[in-house]
């Protein structure tokens, strides 16, 4: 069994296939045929009641969910990544779309129900609330200690996801480091797949400077926080910078 510790946003359904040697395809999601396969080969944590004979992974943010069920024979491995976690909430947010459920710990785990949950909680904050909240997010990101992204000592394998948006070699070296063979032409083909999310990055990263520009409030939160990083600013300076304050 691998057990994979990673933040939801972290290419998690597409890693994970790859290190089971699941045919991915071509998709921007791929949590069809990975997480959300009624396969049930690769599970969350929340769905550990499906579990069966033809489970190989289960995937969990918080490797407290899982570390008393591993074995001698288990393999764990940290999803982590060190730079551009701007990424984990662009995937999030563009990716994250299907209602997951009433339950309390599924609620708010979707872009829709979270943006109506956020919209509310900085109405009276925020002249443009979602913008506030995803910032007020990104700015979490940038500590190396948020309980999403921390490393585990105790884990000894790790992939650096960040990677995946340097280069094909780069990524081909992470997989060797935990033990498993990727190929270039394999990392290009899934790059072609995150056109679309690319283009919002590149998006983003070209409005830092005039976050306000962007359509989406959303990206206008990560591109704050962003601008906010590169001129040392906090969260309520950036707002009041860009008059977001009521």
């Amino acid at each position: 069994m691998i057990f994979f510790i990673a933040p939801s946003g972290g290419n998690n359904s597409y890693l994970c296939m790859k290190l089971i040697n699941k045919d991915t395809g071509s998709t921007t999601t791929y949590h069809g045929a990975g997480s959300h396969s009624k396969k049930n080969e690769i599970i969350n944590v929340l769905h550990i009641d499906n579990m069966n004979e033809d489970t190989k992974v289960i995937i969990t943010q918080d490797y407290n969910d899982i570390k008393n069920l591993v074995s001698a024979e288990d393999t764990v491995i940290q999803n982590y990544i060190d730079k551009n976690r701007e990424m984990l909430l662009i995937n999030w947010f563009h990716k994250n779309i299907e209602k997951l459920g009433d339950e309390p710990q599924l609620q708010y785990g979707w872009r829709d129900s979270w943006i109506e949950w956020q919209t509310d909680l900085w109405k009276n904050n925020s002249k443009i609330p979602i913008a506030s909240a995803v910032a007020e997010w990104m700015y979490k990101l940038f500590d190396d200690n948020f309980e999403d992204i921390k490393i585990v000592p105790e884990i000894k394998k790790r992939f650096n996801w960040s990677v995946m948006y340097e280069s094909s070699q780069a990524t081909v070296d992470e997989f060797k480091k935990i033990g498993y063979n990727y190929s270039i032409e394999e990392h290009d083909k899934w790059l072609q797949s995150q056109t679309e999310i690319l283009g919002y990055w590149t998006k983003i990263k070209n409005s830092v400077e005039e976050p306000l520009s962007l359509d989406d409030d959303v990206h206008k939160g990560i591109a704050l926080a962003l601008h906010g990083k590169k001129y040392d600013l906090l969260r309520q300076q950036v707002e009041s910078k860009f008059f977001l304050l009521p």
